[in-house]
């Protein structure tokens, strides 16, 4: 194996430079066009869904109480995060300016994503009604993202609370109608920005 494997004292590298295994993942920036706000946010956003996904399938299950509902619920708080700066930056008149809004509030990107889209057709006016409640349900629970990444807020006390309940199949189909409402939308925005370019 490559000694670029290899720290100076012997120890196995976990990050090591590209081709250089043939196993692994690969964290290339050059797997997309890393001048393009929209397709990083999308690939990221992705990974983190899945990401999610994969550990619901595997509480599912294994039945019982799982810690991994920490991971799972902070992944897909992140997924939407990405998926409303994604959709912000779509709808930004000018494309040459596209910058990834700095908010984390999930309340204040969906207010602003609101604004931007304008109404929206009826065949998925339900689904939007659905989305808008899992945000606001997501925003009670973790406003600044940091609820499901640190038991502790920086002033000590918890960031939790109460106890809940997570369903978890709930959560998957809602996360799963999010997906749907998201990928339409910037179909919608894609559709109309090739338009806007004729």
């Amino acid at each position: 194996m490559s000694e670029r494997h290899y720290s100076k004292r012997g120890t196995k590298r976990a990050f090591v430079p590209p081709h250089t295994l043939a196993e692994g993942l690969w964290l290339g920036e050059d797997r997309f066009n890393r001048n393009d706000p929209v397709t990083r946010l999308h690939c990221f956003a992705a990974a983190y869904k899945r990401a999610g996904d994969t550990l619901i399938e595997s509480a599912l299950a294994g039945g019982g109480p799982d810690y991994s509902i920490f991971p799972i619920v902070f992944l897909y708080r992140h997924y939407f995060e990405l998926c409303l700066k994604c959709l912000l930056i779509e709808t930004s008149a000018n494309p040459g300016q596209r910058k990834v809004p700095k908010e984390h509030n999930l309340r204040q990107l969906w207010a602003d994503l609101e604004e931007a889209l304008g109404e929206l057709p009826r065949s998925v006016k339900d689904d939007v009604t659905d989305v808008k409640k899992l945000i606001e349900e997501f925003s009670k629970l973790d406003p600044t993202s940091e609820s499901f990444r640190y038991p502790f807020d920086t002033k000590g006390a918890s960031n939790l609370d109460q106890s809940r309940y997570v369903d978890l199949k709930t959560l998957r189909d809602a996360v799963s109608r999010f997906d749907g409402v998201y990928r339409f939308v910037s179909e919608v925005l894609d559709l109309q920005s090739e338009i806007d370019c004729m």
